[in-house]
This record gives structure tokens, C-alpha cells and sequence, in this order.
């Protein structure tokens, strides 16, 4: 039940990207599209430890950008006297 709760918040933004997208007349994204994504996370969940991949995985993302905001951080500082 947590771990399909879970699921579900990382999967709305994404059900709300496909549902934003504007349909062409030459290719159409299928109706199941994010009903099939979900199921094949959800079904995966349930053999791996989702609660620590997605602790994996914000740890990475948390690293791989630290360098980005101290960087923004510092430069901010940097214009506060001059503003």
C-alpha cells in the first residue's frame, strides 16, 4: 500500500505531462499509455525494493547537482552588494 502511494506521486507528474501534450494529426500517443507506464512500475515494485531504489536514486540526483546549487548559491551572494 506505501510503496504503491509512492508510486503514485512520482507517477502524477508524468500522467500530467502526457495529458498536457498536444495530440498531432499525424501521431497520436496511445489512451493506455500511462496506465501501462504505472503498471509495469507498479509490478516492478513489488519484486524490488522500490523504497530504496528511490532512496538511491534521490541521493544521486541530490549529488549530482550539489556542485549546480552551491555554484548558483555563491554567485547570488556574489550580486547581493552590488544590488
Amino acid at each position: 500500500m506505501i510503496t504503491e502511494l509512492l508510486i503514485d506521486i512520482f507517477l502524477s507528474p508524468l500522467q500530467l505531462i502526457i495529458s498536457l501534450m498536444p495530440s498531432l494529426s499525424f501521431i497520436s500517443l496511445p489512451d493506455g499509455l500511462y496506465t501501462w507506464f504505472a503498471d509495469i512500475v507498479s509490478t516492478v515494485g513489488f519484486f524490488l525494493p522500490i523504497t530504496d531504489l528511490i532512496l538511491m536514486f534521490s541521493l544521486w540526483i541530490l549529488i549530482s547537482n550539489f556542485e549546480f546549487f552551491w555554484k548558483l548559491i555563491l554567485k547570488i551572494w556574489e550580486l547581493i552588494p552590488f544590488v
